[in-house]
Parts: C-alpha cells; structure tokens; sequence
C-alpha cells in the first residue's frame, strides 16, 4: 500500500525555444514522491534530470525555457499556478534544493555564516543572534570541525567537501519538507562520496524530510533511494522500487547502465558500455529513442514511439513488454 504523497509530477512538459528549434528536455514526466521516502532520478548526462528539479522549484529560465504544461503538486497545491513571490516562501523553506558543485553555489564574497543565516533570517521569524545559534548547530549536525571558526570564513577557505556540508546545512537549516540533491557528490573523491550520501541518510531519518536524489551512478542510488525512475532523452524509461530495479531491470537502458556497475568479483578487464550516446533534443530518432544504441531493437523501434506500460505493478516505456512485439516475426 502506498503512503501520502508529499509531491505528485503529472504530466510535466518543460520545453526550451532555441533557434535550432525546440528542445524538450522533459516530456511528458509523471512521479510521486511519498512522505519520508527517497525517490532516485537516473540517467546519463543530457536525459533531463536537472530540468526536472529546476523545474519543480521554478527555476527554469524563461526565455528560453517555458513549462508548457503538467501539474506539480505539492501538499495538493499545484506549484504552477503560484506567483513568484509565493514561490520564494516555498524555496528554502519547504523545498530546499542541493545542487551538484557548491563553489559556483555559494557565493564568494560572503562568508559562510553569513549566507546560512540570510536564509534563516528569510524565512524564519527569529533574531539575528538566534539565526546564529541556529546557524552554528547546522555546522554541527553536518559535522563540520570547529564551526565557530567555519562560521566566520569563505567557501574558497574550505575544500570541496566541507563546501558541500555547508550546502547541505544551508538547505536543511528551515527544515524543508523536500530536499532535491542535484548529483552532490559529482565533484567529490569516493570517500567524501560515502560520507555525503551517508549524512544526507542520517539527516532524512532525523528531520523526516523526503528526498529527490539526482544522479547518473546506480551506486549512490542503491545506498539511498527506496524508489527508482530511470529517464532517456527527456523521458521516463522505467520506475520501479530499488529492489525490483536492481533485481530485474526491465529496459535494456537500465540493464546497460546495472552491467556499467563495476564488480568486485569480476574478471573482466574492460567495464561494459552503453554504446553511441543520448540523441540530441534537436535530432530524435522516429520511434523509440534509445532504439539506435539498442541490441534488441526490431523494425517497429524504428518506426514507432513506445508508450510508458504498465508490468506486474512497474512501469516501462518499451515495446518488448507489448502485443506488438510478440507479432512481429
């Protein structure tokens, strides 16, 4: 049975008006995200995972950019229908959001403190030296070293990894009902990886907060999501829950992305590849998008789009799941 939906995607069309011609990033995009779950995001660069969340927090540049359609309920409010200054209540205090490299995020000439408060102070009916103490035990909770002294510093004081803590610490510090991690850990070596994805777990589990986990490694979202949605060329390809995905992947880009997994046991020398690369927006195949890097495609890949179906309670846009397959010889 599923739990209350803290945020329901229907039908999210978010396109961009470029002199190539228009580029739809996110086509026809559906998901729910449960209260105190975490929903992973999954793709390869370019399958418009970012404009997704940019576009869930309203953040899509316009022009070129225009959400042409869809709803995004959040608490059964459709964030589409609010005015930018409603919008600026939601951002950072319910909604919060990490994105994927914290120098270009935080800004240089203001210390840490500073910028952590500022939105404290926002969004918070509090003194500035209450917005300190508050500031001060979001640096703890994240575990950042002597944070009075963190406090008073800049971001290109500290390395990358303590940069990203303060972001989190930042986004967590009005105790946002949806955090939405846009690839956090991209630019970080492996151990400060686990010690991220391990954080943003602890803190999901204390706060209560649901989360949206953007990313193009299956690793990380094995460690963290309880649901999957796996998107292609602006579209969603397969959801299902972890286990299933990692069980049995049902579409051939999910099992190419599962075989890119390195294994410890293995005695391959070479990591498999998903040959060719995601079609650009301004040249899409005729039928399925992913047909040209597929080895499984037959003639109606090529000549038709596949619909999002449903399997035994999964969803998966692919054709070897219909009667259309089993016809043709």
């Amino acid at each position: 049975m599923k739990n209350e939906a803290l945020l329901e995607v229907k039908n999210l069309r978010t396109y961009f008006h470029t002199e190539a011609g228009l580029v739809k990033s996110v086509d026809g995009v559906s998901f729910r995200v449960e209260k105190g779950k975490t929903l992973g995001i999954v793709g390869e660069s370019g399958c418009g995972k970012s404009i997704t969340s940019l576009s869930i927090m309203q953040l899509v540049e316009t022009p070129p950019g225009k959400i042409e359609g869809g709803e995004i309920l959040f608490e059964g409010e459709n964030l589409l229908n609010k005015t930018e200054d409603e919008m600026r209540e939601i951002r950072g205090k319910k909604i919060a959001m990490i994105f994927q490299e914290p120098m270009t995020s935080l800004n240089p000439v203001y210390t840490i403190g500073k910028q952590i408060t500022e939105a404290l102070l926002l969004h918070e009916k509090i003194s500035k030296h209450e917005a300190k103490a508050r500031a001060l035990e979001m640096l703890k909770l994240v575990r950042i070293p002597l944070p009075e002294k963190r406090f008073n510093e800049y971001p290109h004081q500290l390395s990358g990894g303590m940069r990203q803590r303060v972001m989190i610490a930042m986004s967590l510090s009005c105790n946002p009902q949806l955090l939405i991690c846009d690839e956090p850990t991209t630019a970080l070596d492996v151990t400060i990886q686990a010690q991220i994805l391990e954080l943003i777990n602890e803190l999901k589990e204390k706060t209560g907060s649901s989360v949206i986990m953007i990313t193009h490694d299956l690793g990380v979202i094995s460690e963290v999501a309880d649901d999957v949605m796996v998107m292609y060329a602006g579209k969603v390809v397969e959801q299902a829950s972890t286990d299933e995905i990692f069980e049995n992947p049902l579409h051939p880009y999910t099992v190419g992305l599962m075989n890119c997994i390195p294994k410890l046991n293995s005695d391959v020398d070479t990591l498999p590849t998903i040959k060719g690369m995601v079609p650009s927006f301004d040249n899409m195949p005729k039928g399925c998008a992913f047909c040209p890097r597929c080895s499984m495609a037959k003639k109606i890949c090529e000549q038709k789009a596949p619909e999002l179906v449903d399997v035994d309670g999964r969803k998966v846009r692919c054709f070897r799941y219909t009667k259309e397959w089993k016809e043709e010889a």
